[in-house]
């Protein structure tokens, strides 16, 4: 069958969308699948994405930043609740010791002699104990120790001439003594003869300056002798003088006061005696 001219190009025309619409939807498909897989190749070896664990881990950065700036605190350890014994100091006892005189001197009747002659004078000046040489060249009076052992102290100022203390005696008329004058100390022995009224005076220690005494005339020197069995310590002003071994006798613990002087003009005040008994060593 034969179709006229216009019939044929309308079929023509037909055919032809027809191929164009096939043509158009293979293309579309074809770049559809090409770009499918261009975005799997770029995403090729990441890692997934989680949201929730991307949003957990943007609150928890900056609390990380935060303890990675704060320095790491060192933990003290925790005390124990039961208390630790508290050591206990045992101190030594000391021995006590008796005081047997504690004298100032602050009236007239301590016991001490008090009155006047033409060479010598004692009595009490203004809270002192005052001995004085004028025309004689010693005076001194004592009175006996209860105690064996002891501590005598004095304080002693010396104006003109020596004295000092006496810290033994035996019989019949012999002592022996301490002086101290300008800045220098003696020990000494004094025998009296009761016959020619003579005393005979030795010295134990001689002359001997100490810096541990003072030299002006008048000045102040804390005097202290101790017996401790068969030896005697002499010290000034807490400074050790010198000591004395007492010798084989009948001795009697005995103490008092003493001035002395060759010309025969002296003076010396007493003050503050105090007497200690020591325990036996």
């Amino acid at each position: 069958m034969r179709l006229n001219h216009p019939r044929r190009f309308q079929i023509a025309m037909v055919g032809l969308t027809v191929v164009c619409a096939l043509v158009a939807g293979y293309i579309t498909a074809v770049i559809a699948g090409g770009g499918a897989g261009q975005r799997a190749s770029t995403t090729a070896g990441l890692p997934p994405i989680n949201p929730a664990a991307t949003v957990e881990a943007e609150t928890a950065s900056p609390i990380a930043q935060e303890l990675a700036e704060t320095p790491e605190a060192t933990t003290a350890p925790t005390p124990s609740s039961t208390p630790a014994p508290t050591p206990t100091t045992q101190s030594t006892p000391q021995p006590q010791q008796t005081v047997f005189i504690n004298e100032t001197f602050e009236g007239e009747d301590a016991g001490w002699p008090n009155g006047e002659t033409e060479t010598w004078s004692a009595g009490f000046v203004d809270g002192r104990y005052r001995l004085r040489l004028n025309g004689q060249t010693s005076i001194g009076f004592t009175t006996p120790i209860s105690v064996d052992n002891y501590r005598l102290s004095v304080d002693l100022a010396v104006a003109q001439g020596g004295a000092g203390l006496v810290f033994l005696f035996t019989e019949p008329a012999t002592s022996y003594r301490i002086i101290v004058s300008e800045g220098a100390f003696a020990v000494e022995r004094q025998e009296g003869n009761a016959t020619t009224q003579e005393n005979i005076v030795t010295k134990i220690v001689d002359w001997t300056e100490s810096p541990a005494l003072q030299k002006d005339a008048g000045a102040v020197n804390r005097l202290t002798i101790e017996r401790q069995g068969e030896k005697v310590y002499f010290l000034a002003n807490d400074q050790p003088l010198s000591e004395f071994a007492v010798p084989p006798g009948p001795f009697v613990n005995r103490y008092g006061f003493v001035l002395t002087s060759r010309t025969g003009q002296g003076e010396a005040t007493f003050d503050n005696l105090r007497g200690e008994e020591l325990p036996d060593s």
